[in-house]
């Protein structure tokens, strides 16, 4: 895997787990919610009644989320340690403003008052360094 697709999975793993709580706050609305079940008409043929269902599947749900928050963590502390461990402080800079505050180039740029384009520069050539110091490979 290479260097820059090896940080990115921290962006990636963080939508997901964006995603999966927002689909969590559907199912609490759902289970919790006034309207989650009209017990007057529903007829449940032996089986467990809709309330309990969605109350299961947010459970699932909600563990299904700390378990990927717990990866996520788990991959972020290694990255970090990663990117600390690159020679040049300002490659790791870029880096980690880039790959784990999910800043933009041109925000970097603005806030360590640099050019876009030599920031965008620089960055090709600390992923090129991080790359060669073989970090990310094991990830």
């Amino acid at each position: 895997m290479r260097g820059k697709e090896y940080l990115e999975e921290l962006k990636r793993l963080s939508i997901f787990i964006k995603q999966r709580e927002r689909e969590l706050e559907e199912l609490k609305e759902r289970a919790y919610g006034v309207s989650a079940v009209n017990t007057e008409r529903e007829k449940v043929k032996g089986g467990r009644k809709p309330l309990c269902t969605a109350v299961d599947k947010y459970i699932d749900r909600e563990r299904e989320i700390h378990k990927i928050i717990g990866e996520y963590m788990d991959k972020k502390h290694c990255i970090i340690g990663e990117i600390q461990r690159m020679k040049n402080p300002l490659y790791a800079e870029i880096l980690y403003k880039r790959y784990v505050e999910f800043e933009s180039l041109e925000k970097i740029a603005d806030e360590m008052n640099y050019n876009y384009n030599y920031i965008r520069r620089v960055h090709g050539y600390a992923l090129k360094e991080f790359e060669e110091e073989g970090l990310g490979v094991n990830g």
